[in-house]
């Protein structure tokens, strides 16, 4: 016999353990890629054996700490109703990469209460690898809270006037909210006499301490005094916030420090949300006063958020607005915040009646924001700023504006030495006699736009009609903002080489000013556009 050869025996045998070795392996794989699916519904249903919405198990077992296990499923069927000032979901343990635990809105799925606790219907606590995914229409909503003295839950008075978030989010890491509707945490109403307070901590998603690889896509926010509010410390990065519809808040978003010590913050991305309704949440006492993204850090640290591609419009009230974005210092005894905004490609218009101020915000003490190729559209009558500034090393580039007042800014009494670069920008239907407007807060300089661009600064500028249509794209070649922006390939933003649209810009020669690229072909309009309001 040839000592290649083997017996049939020999062969049966090794084949046997091939196939075992195999079936062991794909079991394992499919172990790591699915793991279990787990239902629950309000009470039980059928054969109460978590395998379907109609074998359901009672929700009041889905903190069992054998259930959440890396790569299952937990499933949410039907009408659940928590308890007033109660917590639904707290995750007892951890997903891992590429086997997340997830929650699954299961379609019609509502989570409801009177009013959910200040740590919301879902607590994720310093877990990880976490996702909640609200599929094609999961709810979280409160049906009686709101201010006691005029606002409606359900078509009578509410009930309830209390603290409470949708999704809390604390010192966790590797965190997926997405594809969810969180409605009606607070319901404010425009309060006649403006001293009505109530609801401030209330928060669709409230993200707490240090935080990595926080995801939150694609998601429907209503009715709360904040949309999204982090209060960080620690290291903060990895963090993606986009394709958000946000409504009727005072903040619709505020992320930032709320003490002395600051964060380290990296690859931070604000971008392609659509945020509006502020009126709801003014008062004649100013403690709302009223933003689009506000941005925090303490004196004396770094931060370097990258907020693009945004389309935010309305009209943030009459007592207290601030901006629709806002890049500030928070708590700190001393020192100047650096690294600043990067803020490009948004779309941002106030569509009045109520105005003057300023459409950007970059406050006194914070120093390093870059604003390049936005679209700012003021509101005809008001006094509105486009980009209020302070601080030093800030830089503007391929802006387009339209009606507002001054295009900068600043409380101040000063606005040379905070620029270090601001050219090529279009200003259309601005007062020339007043394009640079500081000391605002005492006696009130206008410096005009010829006198300027006798500073240096704005030389390549333009007064003339860009030329966009109703939705803010430029509509023709003949337009002064057509090819007449800087090349800003060097800066090295991927996202910033492509527009609004995603249309790549060129990587040699001119830009186009704004937030779009002249393009042949048809651009879809920003969801909720509001037309160019008339010169």
């Amino acid at each position: 016999m040839s000592r290649f050869s083997v017996t049939r025996k020999e062969l049966k045998m090794k084949m046997t353990r091939f196939i075992v070795c195999v079936a062991g392996l794909l079991l394992t794989m499919t172990s790591l890629a699915y793991g279990s699916d787990i239902y629950f519904a309000s009470s039980a249903a059928g054969s109460a054996n978590g395998s379907a919405c109609a074998d359901a198990y009672a929700v009041s077992g889905i903190n069992t700490a054998s259930y959440w296990v890396a790569g299952n499923n937990i499933h949410l069927c039907g009408t659940i109703t928590g308890a007033a000032n109660s917590t639904l979901i707290t995750p007892p343990g951890n997903g891992s990469s590429g086997s997340p635990i997830t929650i699954v809105f299961e379609s019609g799925a509502v989570l409801t209460a009177a009013y959910w606790n200040a740590n919301g219907a879902i607590y994720i606590n310093g877990k990880s690898y976490i996702t909640v995914n609200g599929g094609t229409n999961g709810i979280i909503t409160n049906s009686s809270n709101g201010s006691l003295s005029g606002s409606t839950c359900g078509g009578s008075n509410c009930s309830y006037d209390s603290s409470s978030s949708g999704i809390t989010i604390n010192s966790a890491n590797n965190i997926t909210v997405e594809n969810l509707t969180i409605q009606k945490i607070y319901n404010e109403y425009a309060s006649a006499s403006g001293s009505d307070t109530s609801g401030a901590n209330t928060n669709d998603i409230s993200i707490t301490d240090s935080g990595s690889n926080i995801t939150i896509f694609n998601n429907i926010l209503n009715n709360s005094r904040t949309g999204i509010d982090w209060e960080m410390s620690g290291t903060i990065s990895g963090v993606n916030i986009y394709n958000n519809t946000i409504t009727d808040h005072g903040w619709s978003m505020h992320l930032g420090d709320n003490d002395s010590s600051g964060y380290t913050m990296s690859n931070f991305n604000i971008y392609g949300n659509t945020i509006t309704g502020w009126s709801n949440w003014g008062n004649g006492a100013g403690s709302y006063h009223t933003d689009g993204i506000m941005m925090s850090q303490a004196l004396g640290y770094s931060y370097s958020p990258r907020i693009y591609n945004n389309y935010i419009y309305g009209d943030l009230g009459s007592y207290s607005p601030t901006a629709f974005i806002f890049c500030t210092y928070g708590n700190g005894s001393s020192g100047t915040t650096s690294g600043g905004c990067i803020i490009y490609n948004n779309v941002i218009v106030h569509t009045g009646p109520n105005g003057d101020y300023g459409l950007i915000w970059l406050q006194t003490n914070t120093t390093g924001h870059q604003v390049y190729n936005n679209t700012i559209v003021g509101y005809t009558g008001t006094q509105d700023i486009g980009v209020n500034t302070s601080g030093t090393g800030q830089k503007m580039g391929n802006n387009i504006f339209v009606n507002v007042s001054s295009p900068m800014g600043s409380y101040d009494t000063s606005l040379t030495g905070m620029m270090t670069s601001c050219d090529y920008n279009v200003y259309y239907g601005i007062n020339t006699a007043r394009a640079v407007s500081y000391n605002m807060g005492g006696s009130g300089v206008d410096e005009s736009f010829s006198s300027w661009q006798g500073l240096g600064f704005d030389t390549h500028s333009s007064t003339a009609s860009p030329n966009v249509n109703s939705s803010y794209v430029i509509a023709s070649a003949s337009g002064s903002a057509y090819q007449a922006g800087v090349n800003l390939t060097s800066l090295g933003s991927t996202t910033l080489n492509a527009d609004k649209a995603g249309i790549a810009r060129p990587a040699t020669g001119a830009w186009d000013i704004g937030a779009y690229e002249f393009s042949t072909s048809a651009i879809p309009a920003p969801a909720g556009v509001h037309l160019v309001p008339s010169n």
